[in-house]
């Protein structure tokens, strides 16, 4: 019993912990082979270390049915009004967003971009990122728009 009330409160205190550095925020931008527009969500959310925050984005081509849902680790620091930063993670392309994992293509990326602070919960963001295929490689140049809590 005790166990699990440790536990308990150790994800609490996490969860807590990373609640202070939540980003949330709508991007569009273009992936290159062939180049299309893409718009999107990102959410990102900070964690106990200082600088490393971890990373979500849901986004589709804007002329075809195509959605990729992505997931990294950010290493970013803040200087007053910018804030330059790297990612790296992973990510799928799919079709349809269904429990058929043999239909998704998996793509590793890595990049990066800065955040414009203007006022103290609002940034504008611009970011570019190299997607590795088994088959081919993509890169993606996005802005966007967040909203920090």
């Amino acid at each position: 019993m005790k166990k699990r009330i440790l536990i308990f409160i150790s994800i609490l205190f996490i969860f807590a912990a990373s609640l202070f550095s939540l980003e949330l925020g709508l991007i569009a931008g273009s992936i290159t082979k062939p180049s299309e527009a893409i718009y999107g969500i990102s959410a990102c959310s900070g964690i106990i270390i200082p600088l490393l925050k971890f990373e979500v984005e849901y986004y589709n081509l804007a002329d075809r049915k195509f959605e990729a849902l992505t997931a990294g680790v950010k290493l970013r620091k803040r200087f007053r009004k910018f804030a330059p930063y790297g990612v790296v993670g992973v990510g799928s392309e799919f079709d349809n967003l269904t429990f058929n994992f043999d239909e998704y293509e998996t793509f590793f990326f890595v990049g990066g971009g800065i955040h414009l602070y203007i006022g103290g919960f609002l940034s504008l963001r611009a970011d570019i990122r190299f997607l590795n295929f088994s088959d081919t490689n993509k890169t993606r140049l996005s802005v966007g728009a967040f909203f920090h809590l």
